[in-house]
Protein backbone atom coordinates (compact mmCIF):
# COMPACT_ATOMS: atom_id res chain seq x y z
CA UNK A 1 0.00 0.00 0.00
CA UNK A 2 1.29 3.43 -0.87
CA UNK A 3 -0.51 5.41 1.82
CA UNK A 4 -2.61 4.68 4.91
CA UNK A 5 -5.70 6.62 5.96
CA UNK A 6 -6.41 6.05 9.64
CA UNK A 7 -10.03 6.41 10.77
CA UNK A 8 -10.60 7.23 14.41
CA UNK A 9 -14.11 6.89 15.84
CA UNK A 10 -16.11 5.83 18.89
CA UNK A 11 -18.41 2.84 18.55
CA UNK A 12 -21.17 4.57 20.52
CA UNK A 13 -21.32 7.29 17.87
CA UNK A 14 -22.14 4.57 15.28
CA UNK A 15 -25.20 3.35 17.20
CA UNK A 16 -27.83 4.91 14.92
CA UNK A 17 -25.84 5.38 11.70
CA UNK A 18 -22.69 3.48 10.72
CA UNK A 19 -20.75 6.51 9.60
CA UNK A 20 -17.62 4.40 9.34
CA UNK A 21 -19.28 2.26 6.64
CA UNK A 22 -20.63 5.31 4.84
CA UNK A 23 -17.17 6.88 4.87
CA UNK A 24 -15.49 3.66 3.72
CA UNK A 25 -17.81 3.48 0.72
CA UNK A 26 -16.75 6.93 -0.51
CA UNK A 27 -13.08 6.64 0.35
CA UNK A 28 -12.91 3.21 -1.24
CA UNK A 29 -14.06 4.50 -4.61
CA UNK A 30 -11.36 7.15 -4.70
CA UNK A 31 -8.39 5.29 -3.30
CA UNK A 32 -7.96 1.73 -4.57
CA UNK A 33 -4.23 2.02 -4.06
CA UNK A 34 -4.43 3.17 -0.43
CA UNK A 35 -5.10 1.38 2.82
CA UNK A 36 -8.15 2.54 4.76
CA UNK A 37 -7.57 1.44 8.35
CA UNK A 38 -10.05 1.27 11.22
CA UNK A 39 -10.26 -1.04 14.21
CA UNK A 40 -12.54 -3.37 12.28
CA UNK A 41 -9.36 -4.72 10.71
CA UNK A 42 -8.15 -6.12 14.04
CA UNK A 43 -8.44 -9.91 13.95
CA UNK A 44 -9.65 -12.03 16.90
CA UNK A 45 -6.77 -12.75 19.29
CA UNK A 46 -4.64 -9.91 17.91
CA UNK A 47 -3.10 -7.35 20.27
CA UNK A 48 -5.48 -4.51 19.48
CA UNK A 49 -3.40 -1.80 21.14
CA UNK A 50 -0.32 -2.83 19.16
CA UNK A 51 -2.38 -2.93 15.94
CA UNK A 52 -3.67 0.59 16.50
CA UNK A 53 -0.20 1.87 17.37
CA UNK A 54 1.23 0.31 14.20
CA UNK A 55 -1.49 1.82 12.02
CA UNK A 56 -0.99 5.25 13.60
CA UNK A 57 2.75 5.09 12.97
CA UNK A 58 2.32 4.55 9.23
CA UNK A 59 -0.69 6.81 8.71
CA UNK A 60 -0.37 9.49 6.02
CA UNK A 61 -3.77 11.00 6.77
CA UNK A 62 -6.45 10.58 9.41
CA UNK A 63 -10.20 11.07 9.43
CA UNK A 64 -11.75 11.76 12.83
CA UNK A 65 -15.43 10.94 13.08
CA UNK A 66 -16.22 13.40 15.84
CA UNK A 67 -19.31 13.03 17.99
CA UNK A 68 -20.03 13.20 21.73
CA UNK A 69 -18.79 9.63 22.34
CA UNK A 70 -15.57 10.40 20.44
CA UNK A 71 -14.83 13.41 22.65
CA UNK A 72 -15.52 11.54 25.88
CA UNK A 73 -13.61 8.37 24.91
CA UNK A 74 -10.71 7.99 27.34
CA UNK A 75 -8.74 5.81 24.95
CA UNK A 76 -9.13 8.21 22.04
CA UNK A 77 -8.27 11.24 24.15
CA UNK A 78 -5.26 9.68 25.88
CA UNK A 79 -3.87 7.47 23.09
CA UNK A 80 -5.08 8.06 19.54
CA UNK A 81 -5.43 11.83 19.55
CA UNK A 82 -2.04 12.66 21.15
CA UNK A 83 -0.31 10.35 18.65
CA UNK A 84 -2.17 11.83 15.70
CA UNK A 85 -1.55 15.42 16.77
CA UNK A 86 2.12 14.60 17.27
CA UNK A 87 2.23 13.04 13.79
CA UNK A 88 0.81 16.24 12.26
CA UNK A 89 3.71 18.19 13.78
CA UNK A 90 6.50 15.69 13.16
CA UNK A 91 5.49 13.95 9.92
CA UNK A 92 2.99 16.31 8.35
CA UNK A 93 0.08 13.87 8.66
CA UNK A 94 -3.12 15.54 7.49
CA UNK A 95 -6.06 15.39 9.90
CA UNK A 96 -9.64 15.72 8.67
CA UNK A 97 -12.16 16.15 11.54
CA UNK A 98 -15.60 15.21 10.25
CA UNK A 99 -18.38 16.28 12.65
CA UNK A 100 -20.97 13.50 12.65
CA UNK A 101 -23.00 14.52 15.72
CA UNK A 102 -23.67 17.53 17.90
CA UNK A 103 -20.75 17.85 20.31
CA UNK A 104 -18.44 20.30 22.10
CA UNK A 105 -15.95 20.39 19.24
CA UNK A 106 -15.01 24.05 19.76
CA UNK A 107 -14.03 23.32 23.37
CA UNK A 108 -11.88 20.29 22.53
CA UNK A 109 -8.18 19.96 21.66
CA UNK A 110 -9.27 19.73 18.02
CA UNK A 111 -10.60 23.25 17.93
CA UNK A 112 -7.44 24.63 16.14
CA UNK A 113 -8.08 22.24 13.24
CA UNK A 114 -10.50 23.33 10.52
CA UNK A 115 -13.26 20.75 10.49
CA UNK A 116 -14.60 19.30 7.26
CA UNK A 117 -18.10 20.58 8.09
CA UNK A 118 -19.38 23.10 10.59
CA UNK A 119 -19.82 21.87 14.20
CA UNK A 120 -23.14 23.66 14.07
CA UNK A 121 -24.24 21.44 11.18
CA UNK A 122 -23.06 17.89 11.92
CA UNK A 123 -23.90 15.12 9.46
CA UNK A 124 -26.76 13.88 11.62
CA UNK A 125 -28.55 17.20 11.10
CA UNK A 126 -28.35 17.10 7.30
CA UNK A 127 -30.43 15.54 4.60
CA UNK A 128 -29.05 12.35 3.03
CA UNK A 129 -28.02 14.10 -0.18
CA UNK A 130 -26.03 16.72 1.76
CA UNK A 131 -24.39 14.01 3.85
CA UNK A 132 -23.35 12.19 0.68
CA UNK A 133 -22.05 15.39 -0.89
CA UNK A 134 -19.80 16.06 2.13
CA UNK A 135 -18.56 12.46 2.29
CA UNK A 136 -17.83 12.44 -1.43
CA UNK A 137 -16.01 15.79 -1.32
CA UNK A 138 -13.98 14.64 1.68
CA UNK A 139 -12.87 11.51 -0.18
CA UNK A 140 -11.77 13.61 -3.16
CA UNK A 141 -9.92 16.08 -0.92
CA UNK A 142 -8.03 13.28 0.84
CA UNK A 143 -7.19 11.62 -2.47
CA UNK A 144 -5.89 14.91 -3.87
CA UNK A 145 -3.80 15.63 -0.77
CA UNK A 146 -2.23 12.19 -0.71
CA UNK A 147 -1.44 12.25 -4.42
CA UNK A 148 0.24 15.63 -3.99
CA UNK A 149 2.33 14.18 -1.18
CA UNK A 150 3.32 11.21 -3.31
CA UNK A 151 4.39 13.53 -6.11
CA UNK A 152 6.41 15.59 -3.65
CA UNK A 153 8.04 12.46 -2.27
CA UNK A 154 8.83 11.25 -5.79
CA UNK A 155 10.42 14.60 -6.61
CA UNK A 156 12.41 14.54 -3.37
CA UNK A 157 13.57 11.00 -4.12
CA UNK A 158 14.52 12.06 -7.65
CA UNK A 159 16.42 15.10 -6.33
CA UNK A 160 18.23 12.92 -3.82
CA UNK A 161 19.16 10.37 -6.48
CA UNK A 162 20.39 13.19 -8.71
CA UNK A 163 22.45 14.62 -5.86
CA UNK A 164 24.06 11.26 -5.12
CA UNK A 165 24.78 10.69 -8.83
CA UNK A 166 26.44 14.11 -9.02
CA UNK A 167 28.55 13.37 -5.95
CA UNK A 168 29.62 10.03 -7.42
CA UNK A 169 30.70 11.66 -10.67
CA UNK A 170 32.52 14.30 -8.65
CA UNK A 171 34.32 11.59 -6.70
CA UNK A 172 35.44 9.91 -9.92
CA UNK A 173 36.72 13.20 -11.33
CA UNK A 174 38.61 14.02 -8.13
CA UNK A 175 40.23 10.58 -8.13
CA UNK A 176 41.24 10.97 -11.78
CA UNK A 177 42.63 14.43 -11.05
CA UNK A 178 44.71 13.14 -8.16
CA UNK A 179 46.10 10.29 -10.27
CA UNK A 180 46.98 12.66 -13.11
CA UNK A 181 48.56 15.16 -10.71
CA UNK A 182 50.76 12.49 -9.11
CA UNK A 183 51.87 11.26 -12.53
CA UNK A 184 52.65 14.83 -13.52
CA UNK A 185 54.70 15.34 -10.34
CA UNK A 186 56.98 12.41 -11.25
CA UNK A 187 57.70 13.86 -14.70
CA UNK A 188 58.03 17.37 -13.23
CA UNK A 189 60.65 16.35 -10.68
CA UNK A 190 62.67 14.37 -13.22
CA UNK A 191 62.65 17.19 -15.78
CA UNK A 192 63.52 19.77 -13.15
CA UNK A 193 66.49 17.68 -12.01
CA UNK A 194 67.87 17.28 -15.55
CA UNK A 195 67.51 20.97 -16.41
CA UNK A 196 68.93 22.10 -13.08
CA UNK A 197 71.94 19.79 -13.47
CA UNK A 198 72.62 21.29 -16.88
CA UNK A 199 71.97 25.02 -16.38
CA UNK A 200 73.01 25.31 -12.71
CA UNK A 201 70.35 27.96 -11.88
CA UNK A 202 71.33 30.67 -9.39
CA UNK A 203 67.72 31.61 -8.71
CA UNK A 204 65.48 29.49 -6.48
CA UNK A 205 62.39 29.52 -8.68
CA UNK A 206 59.12 27.68 -8.11
CA UNK A 207 58.38 24.91 -10.61
CA UNK A 208 55.90 26.92 -12.67
CA UNK A 209 58.28 29.86 -13.06
CA UNK A 210 61.32 27.60 -13.46
CA UNK A 211 59.99 25.85 -16.56
CA UNK A 212 58.73 29.14 -17.99
CA UNK A 213 62.18 30.67 -17.50
CA UNK A 214 64.09 27.86 -19.21
CA UNK A 215 61.56 26.94 -21.90
CA UNK A 216 63.72 28.47 -24.64
CA UNK A 217 66.69 26.32 -23.68
CA UNK A 218 64.89 22.96 -23.85
CA UNK A 219 65.93 20.49 -26.49
CA UNK A 220 65.35 16.89 -27.41
CA UNK A 221 64.09 14.72 -24.58
CA UNK A 222 63.60 17.75 -22.29
CA UNK A 223 61.14 19.33 -24.73
CA UNK A 224 59.32 16.02 -25.12
CA UNK A 225 58.95 15.69 -21.34
CA UNK A 226 57.84 19.32 -21.11
CA UNK A 227 55.09 18.66 -23.66
CA UNK A 228 53.95 15.59 -21.72
CA UNK A 229 53.65 17.63 -18.54
CA UNK A 230 51.69 20.32 -20.37
CA UNK A 231 49.40 17.68 -21.89
CA UNK A 232 48.39 16.56 -18.38
CA UNK A 233 47.47 20.14 -17.47
CA UNK A 234 45.55 20.65 -20.73
CA UNK A 235 43.88 17.25 -20.56
CA UNK A 236 42.81 15.47 -17.35
CA UNK A 237 43.52 18.33 -14.94
CA UNK A 238 41.65 20.98 -16.89
CA UNK A 239 38.83 18.69 -17.98
CA UNK A 240 38.17 17.20 -14.54
CA UNK A 241 38.48 20.55 -12.78
CA UNK A 242 35.92 22.04 -15.16
CA UNK A 243 33.58 19.09 -14.70
CA UNK A 244 33.79 19.23 -10.90
CA UNK A 245 33.14 22.97 -10.84
CA UNK A 246 30.12 22.46 -13.07
CA UNK A 247 28.76 19.76 -10.78
CA UNK A 248 29.15 22.00 -7.75
CA UNK A 249 27.47 24.97 -9.39
CA UNK A 250 24.64 22.87 -10.85
CA UNK A 251 24.00 21.17 -7.48
CA UNK A 252 24.44 23.96 -4.90
CA UNK A 253 22.76 21.85 -2.19
CA UNK A 254 25.89 19.71 -2.12
CA UNK A 255 27.81 22.67 -0.72
CA UNK A 256 25.49 22.62 2.29
CA UNK A 257 26.05 18.90 2.75
CA UNK A 258 29.81 18.51 2.17
CA UNK A 259 31.92 20.89 4.22
CA UNK A 260 34.90 21.29 1.86
CA UNK A 261 32.96 22.00 -1.33
CA UNK A 262 32.70 25.81 -0.94
CA UNK A 263 36.52 25.93 -0.62
CA UNK A 264 36.93 23.54 -3.56
CA UNK A 265 34.60 25.69 -5.65
CA UNK A 266 36.65 28.80 -4.94
CA UNK A 267 39.91 26.96 -5.69
CA UNK A 268 38.61 25.65 -9.03
CA UNK A 269 37.20 29.02 -10.06
CA UNK A 270 40.61 30.56 -9.49
CA UNK A 271 42.45 27.69 -11.22
CA UNK A 272 40.24 27.74 -14.33
CA UNK A 273 40.32 31.52 -14.56
CA UNK A 274 44.11 31.36 -14.59
CA UNK A 275 44.00 28.53 -17.14
CA UNK A 276 41.67 30.36 -19.53
CA UNK A 277 43.28 33.79 -19.21
CA UNK A 278 46.96 32.92 -18.92
CA UNK A 279 47.94 29.29 -19.45
CA UNK A 280 46.40 28.86 -22.92
CA UNK A 281 48.19 31.99 -24.15
CA UNK A 282 51.70 30.92 -23.12
CA UNK A 283 53.23 27.76 -24.63
CA UNK A 284 56.13 28.35 -22.23
CA UNK A 285 53.93 27.10 -19.38
CA UNK A 286 53.48 23.40 -18.62
CA UNK A 287 52.27 23.65 -15.02
CA UNK A 288 49.45 25.61 -13.46
CA UNK A 289 49.37 26.00 -9.70
CA UNK A 290 47.17 28.01 -7.37
CA UNK A 291 47.29 27.51 -3.66
CA UNK A 292 48.07 28.97 -0.27
CA UNK A 293 49.91 31.97 -1.69
CA UNK A 294 46.81 32.85 -3.70
CA UNK A 295 44.53 32.39 -0.71
CA UNK A 296 42.63 29.52 -2.36
CA UNK A 297 44.35 26.25 -1.39
CA UNK A 298 43.00 22.91 -2.55
CA UNK A 299 41.04 21.30 0.35
CA UNK A 300 43.07 18.12 0.84
CA UNK A 301 40.36 16.09 2.60
CA UNK A 302 37.64 16.73 0.02
CA UNK A 303 38.00 13.30 -1.67
CA UNK A 304 37.38 11.52 1.62
CA UNK A 305 34.48 13.82 2.52
CA UNK A 306 32.73 13.21 -0.80
CA UNK A 307 33.21 9.43 -0.48
CA UNK A 308 31.91 9.45 3.11
CA UNK A 309 28.87 11.53 2.14
CA UNK A 310 28.00 9.13 -0.67
CA UNK A 311 28.33 6.11 1.62
CA UNK A 312 26.14 7.74 4.27
CA UNK A 313 23.40 8.93 1.95
CA UNK A 314 23.13 5.74 -0.07
CA UNK A 315 21.99 3.96 3.10
CA UNK A 316 19.55 6.61 4.39
CA UNK A 317 16.23 7.96 3.24
CA UNK A 318 17.36 11.58 2.77
CA UNK A 319 20.57 13.56 2.34
CA UNK A 320 22.50 14.23 5.52
CA UNK A 321 25.35 16.50 6.34
CA UNK A 322 28.69 14.88 6.90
Amino acid sequence: MGSTVFVSYAHDDMRHVSWIERLAMYLGQMMPDYELWDDGRIRPGEDWRASITSALSRANAAVLLVGPAFLRSEFIQSNELPRLLSATRERGVDVFPLIIGYCAYTRSVLEPFQSVNSPEHPLESLQLADQNRILNQLSMDIDKRLREKLRTQDLAHSDRADLIAAAKRMGRCLAATRTAFRSQMVRRDELYRRIADRVKPVENLEYEKFFFRYFGELAGQERFDFDQIRAVTEGPLQENNRTVLGLIENHPNLMQEIQSLPDLRQHLQYWLNKYDRIFVKYPEMCLLYVGVEDGVPFPQAVDEEVAAWIALNETTGSPRKH
